[in-house]
């Protein structure tokens, strides 16, 4: 979920390394940036890469204290961002 506090977050990353040379993707801009962790870029998986990936990812990573995922999407990298499919992520 995007939350004020996310948006700022990123802008601060942003303003900390202001004194760099940025050409990045627009994508990634302050103002410009939708919160996603991009775990695969590309169609092929092999060895199920994605599925490991994406385990990992949820077992092990936490941006707030209190965070959780609750879904899953794929998109294509295109601006705006534009939703492909998504799925809701059920925990016991």
């Amino acid at each position: 979920m995007v939350c004020d506090e996310l948006i700022n977050l990123h802008k601060r990353v942003h303003k900390a390394f202001d004194f760099c040379d940025y050409s990045g993707w627009e994508y990634y801009t302050a103002g410009q940036w939708v919160p996603h962790c991009a775990i695969m870029l590309g169609s092929e998986d092999e060895e199920s890469a994605l599925v490991e990936a994406t385990r990992y990812v949820i077992e092990n990573y936490r941006v707030f204290e209190n965070s959780r995922y609750k879904e899953i999407g794929f998109v294509e990298v295109a601006m705006p961002v534009k939703e492909l499919e998504a799925h809701k992520l059920c925990f016991v």
